[in-house]
Parts: C-alpha cells; structure tokens; sequence
C-alpha cells in the first residue's frame, strides 16, 4: 500500500509538472525580455544632457587614471577601486554614461 501510494504521488507530480512546461513553452518565457538593439546614430540622447555631467566626468577619468597606473596610487596608499557603481532615478543617465 506504501508503495501505491508513492507511486500514484510520482505519477501525479510527473503529470503537473508535463503541464506547467506545456504551458510556460520557450518563447512566452523570454517574451518579457525582448528589447531593441539600436545604432548610436539613432539615439538621439547625448551625453551633454546629463545633468551635473562635468563632475561625473572628473570622477569617471579619476577612476580611469586609477586602473591604467595602480602602482602609483598604491604607493601613496589608496585603495583601489573593484567597480563603481551607479545610481539614481530613472531617467538621469546612468545607462548613457555607462
């Protein structure tokens, strides 16, 4: 009787789970996640529109000089920087500075 029961318990996971991969097929899963490739010539949003854009580029080029001369900056006792990160509202150019 045990062994029915897990047997009958198998058959009826096996069926729902037969089910939910029918439903959920390969393209309405990454349907969501579509998105548009577009040329730089398309984008009509240039970096001179972000606010404040003058003190992000200082703190951008510091980070740059940073990773092309670590030795220098080690030697003085800096740390140096594994990423940066960006963030603020939609909408303020991270993904265009980036």
């Amino acid at each position: 009787m045990k062994l029915f029961g897990k047997v009958v318990g198998l058959v009826l996971f096996s069926f729902f789970l037969t089910l939910m991969m029918k439903s959920f097929s390969r393209g309405q899963i990454f349907d969501q996640y579509q998105f548009d490739i577009k040329k730089a010539k398309e984008i009509e949003q240039r970096l001179s529109d972000v606010k404040g854009i003058d003190e992000i580029k200082d703190e951008v080029m510091n980070v740059i000089k940073m990773v092309q001369n670590p030795q220098k900056y080690a030697d003085c006792g800096a740390k140096l920087h594994k990423g940066v990160l960006l963030f603020g509202k939609p909408g303020t150019g991270k993904t265009l500075i980036a």
